[in-house]
């Protein structure tokens, strides 16, 4: 003869079910705030490390700008090169995940505004938002970080998550460009 579950033993597991659910929620919002962190520094180190390797292959100026738009805006970056003399963008504004900005104030690269002629053309052509914190790193004809002059031998970035964890460093190397995360 074939048995079925019972009503109460059938409630009992769908109400276990429900328990480890609601108990591992907050660990997968955790999780997700971490990759999120971890997307926004590989955002920015990809992203300067890319101007970097335009800049030398091409022997052409390479600038990365960070805009910091503030309200409900995500901060995003984007990539501006100078080609026959002219400045232009590449590629589309590349948003950070929601919930990451760049941290302004103190001594980082959102210090120091780049240029007017570099805003214009990281905006296409349109005047620079008021209400908007930029800032930029250029990378000359070789590895080499030419702009910011200020900040020493290292130049950092800071990125502060919404949510009240530490922020992520990330530290310019302006002998060689390259990144390293904290």
């Amino acid at each position: 003869m074939l048995q079925g579950f019972s009503m109460t033993e059938l409630l009992v597991t769908i109400t276990l079910m429900a328990s480890m659910a609601a108990l591992s929620l907050p660990a997968w919002k955790w999780v997700a705030r971490i990759r999120s962190k971890h997307a926004g520094v590989d955002a920015v180190v990809i992203s300067v490390d890319r101007a970097r390797s335009r800049a030398l292959t091409m022997k052409e100026d390479a600038w990365v700008v960070f805009a910091h738009p503030g309200g409900k805006k995500r901060d995003a970056l984007r990539l501006v090169i100078k080609e026959g003399g002219q400045f232009s963008p590449v590629g589309p504004w590349l948003q950070l995940p929601q919930g990451i900005t760049f941290h302004i104030g103190g001594n980082t690269l959102m210090g120091e505004s780049p240029p007017s002629e570099i805003l214009l053309a990281a905006c296409n052509g349109t005047p620079a938002q008021q209400d908007c914190s930029y800032g930029g790193l250029l990378f000359r004809g070789s590895e080499r970080i030419a702009l910011p002059r200020q900040g020493g031998n290292q130049l950092s970035l800071q990125l502060d998550p919404a949510w009240g964890s530490a922020p992520d460093h990330i530290t310019f190397s302006r002998a060689t460009g390259r990144a390293l995360c904290r």
